[in-house]
């Protein structure tokens, strides 16, 4: 007697679907050009921790556009979204968020956080606040030496008493 061969299970599909983390909620964006950058980090890395969920450019232009609820950034949003729709065409992410800069940024960034740099002051005691605002400005303004702490803009301004007992002893590195 001959034996049908053995058949093979079917493969099970995968039933598990993505579920969105909700790890750093992005705040609202009202259009404050000083909350801009840190705003448009919190969003990417929000969009890269839920890549699966926001796999095209028309999620992610949306996921974005719904934290645009407040000032004039509220209503560019609406303009767009009515724009886009008409088209029916959102266009790419990365030209999404040049139009956002264009909008919202300053064009001269390395000059505004010069002119930070230059009127930034240390205000009491708080040394490592003071340091971590010079960084940021630093950054900005296209100042890249590994040696940012010892910066002659950074040392000028530090309250001598703190320069002597803070950035030799620990915190210059």
């Amino acid at each position: 007697m001959n034996l049908p061969p053995p058949s093979t299970p079917p493969t099970p599909k995968n039933t598990m679907t993505s579920k969105e983390l909700h790890l750093g909620v992005p705040d609202i964006f009202d259009s404050n050009e000083d909350e801009y950058h840190s705003w448009i980090s919190s969003i990417q890395l929000y969009l890269l921790i839920n890549e699966t969920i926001y796999d095209t450019d028309e999620k992610q232009i949306m996921f974005v556009l719904s934290f645009m609820k407040k000032g004039t950034a509220q209503g560019w949003a609406t303009t767009f979204t009515a724009d886009a729709i008409q088209l029916k065409k959102f266009g790419t992410f990365d030209n999404f968020i040049k139009s956002i800069e264009t909008t919202f940024c300053t064009t001269d960034i390395k000059g505004k956080a010069l002119g930070i740099l230059q009127s930034l002051n240390q205000d009491g005691d708080d040394i490592l606040g003071f340091i971590n605002q010079f960084k940021v400005a630093a950054h900005h303004s296209g100042i890249t030496d590994a040696s940012v702490l010892t910066h002659p803009l950074l040392l000028q301004r530090v309250e001598p008493r703190t320069h002597e007992t803070h950035l030799y002893h620990g915190y210059h590195t």
